[in-house]
């Protein structure tokens, strides 16, 4: 969709033999109520629990598409690396499997496929859905060191930029332009870091005959 750079091969090879949706609007701006959205079919304002005004999460009271699958023979499993849809929240409802050990690291993608790959093997004997929640392009942006196409670092940016600290968020109105630069490329980075993994898994579910 127009970013520079080879960002996202393996997303691109993808959406090449898949029914891509050229106009798609997202119900939330963070991922818990557009989680809770996509898995109920509902509006965020209607997903709030009770008590948890501040925090959307998914109602017992409202099935998900974890729990229909469930209904209908499917094991359910999930790896998730957002806080933001946490068991506690609801968003566990219908899944067999739900692993949030990843939720407080930095770099998670290659432990998300990995354990979501464990728990497919294992599920495989039946129909199965699994939801993989892949959470590197997001703050904070880690330089991965292998992707050659940073700008030079200027001034006060490093290795890892966290934009949702208060105090870094007031510092980046102030950016300088190379500042700007660099801030892209981190993200760049963080995409092309994430493609990889995904990749893997289109590479992995061919290989095990679940494509």
């Amino acid at each position: 969709y127009g970013c520079s750079g080879n960002t996202s091969p393996n997303v691109d090879k993808f959406a090449s033999g898949a029914t891509r949706f050229e106009r798609v609007i997202s119900q939330a701006t963070i991922t818990g109520p557009s989680v809770g959205s996509f898995m109920t079919s509902r509006y965020p304002q209607s997903i709030v629990i009770p008590g948890m005004q501040d925090m959307p999460g998914v109602p017992e009271s409202l099935p998900t598409l974890a729990e229909v699958l469930k209904d209908h023979g499917y094991s359910t499993g999930a790896v998730i690396s957002n806080l933001l849809v946490q068991r506690r929240m609801g968003f566990a409802q219908g899944f067999d499997y739900y692993n949030e050990r990843l939720m407080y690291q930095d770099i998670t993608s290659p432990e998300v496929l990995e354990i979501g790959q464990i728990w497919m093997r294992h599920a495989k004997r039946k129909p199965f859905f699994t939801f993989l929640l892949f959470m590197d392009p997001h703050t904070p942006y880690i330089r991965h060191k292998e992707y050659p196409s940073y700008p030079a670092r200027k001034g006060k940016l490093g290795d890892r930029v966290e934009i949702l600290d208060e105090e870094a968020l007031k510092a980046s109105q102030l950016v300088t332009a190379d500042e700007a630069a660099y801030l892209k490329s981190l993200y760049a980075g963080e995409l092309n870091f994430t493609d990889r993994y995904f990749g893997q898994l289109v590479d992995w579910l061919r290989e095990q005959k679940l494509y």
